[in-house]
């Protein structure tokens, strides 16, 4: 018993860190339109492809030799990681990973909390939002997740 709660709570630290990622995918789609829009509009000269807030001369630095939040390395290798089919994956292997605990706690002759059920049917909506590449929605239902995952193991 002592292991499926180290498990939820192991479930519970993989949905956040997928969050993360998803919202800063969102984050950099918007930073891409948003550039995308100042090329156009027009810019002027020694200001192109610098992000809001950076001087001249400091483009394309932004995350140069940092490491992940999860050591796994900077934001290039995480990059593959962070694709919207890639990020829906992930969702739908935590989706999978919770339906297995779930089956475990009525072996165990318990029934699951229904804040668990709730947190399946979050995680299967974000899945099918990231897969669509609707990652505000997705983050929305990561969130709602968490939340149900939470209080569906206290």
């Amino acid at each position: 018993m002592m292991k499926m709660l180290n498990q939820f709570g192991d479930l519970i630290g993989k949905q956040q860190r997928l969050m993360d990622d998803t919202h800063g995918q969102r984050r950099q789609q918007g930073q891409q339109q948003g550039q995308g829009q100042r090329s156009q509009q027009g810019q002027r000269p020694g200001q192109q492809g610098q992000s809001p807030g950076q001087r001249p001369g400091q483009q394309g630095r932004q995350g140069e030799g940092r490491q992940g939040q999860d050591g796994r390395g900077g934001q290039g290798q995480r990059q593959g990681q962070r694709s919207p089919g890639a990020l829906g994956q992930r969702q739908g292997q935590l989706g999978q990973r919770l339906d297995r605990l779930r089956r475990g706690l009525r072996q165990f002759g318990m029934k699951s909390p229904g804040q668990l059920d709730g947190a399946q049917r979050s995680m299967e909506n974000a899945e099918r939002a990231l897969r669509e590449g609707r990652l505000g929605e997705a983050t929305r239902e990561q969130s709602r997740a968490l939340e149900q995952l939470r209080q569906g193991t206290q």
